[in-house]
């Protein structure tokens, strides 16, 4: 399946993906109220990856099937941190 992603103005982080080629204004008026202005940002085939940055693209697609779309959360400060940290630090990074 090939996704279209689409970062949320509202929030950092935010990411909509939905099936390449699909009208974001035909997404539940509610979502798109809580989301705001789209911007898209890439696209890309989930057959070739088997893990994105945060979730498995089965998932990713599962929720596309099923509900039209997939909405990627930002990460907690928490989590944020934590990647950051092992990123820098040349011991926790093998």
């Amino acid at each position: 399946m090939i996704v279209d992603i689409y970062r949320c103005k509202k929030k950092e982080g935010l990411y909509l993906f939905v099936a390449r080629g699909r009208d974001t204004s035909e997404l539940p008026e509610e979502l798109l109220k809580q989301i705001g202005k789209l911007h898209l940002c890439m696209s890309m085939n989930l057959a070739q990856r088997t893990e994105l940055a945060r979730i498995s693209s089965a998932v990713v697609e599962e929720n596309i099937n099923v509900h039209g779309f997939y909405l990627q959360m930002p990460p907690k400060p928490s989590e944020d941190l934590t990647s950051q940290l092992v990123e820098k630090n040349p011991y926790l990074n093998g």
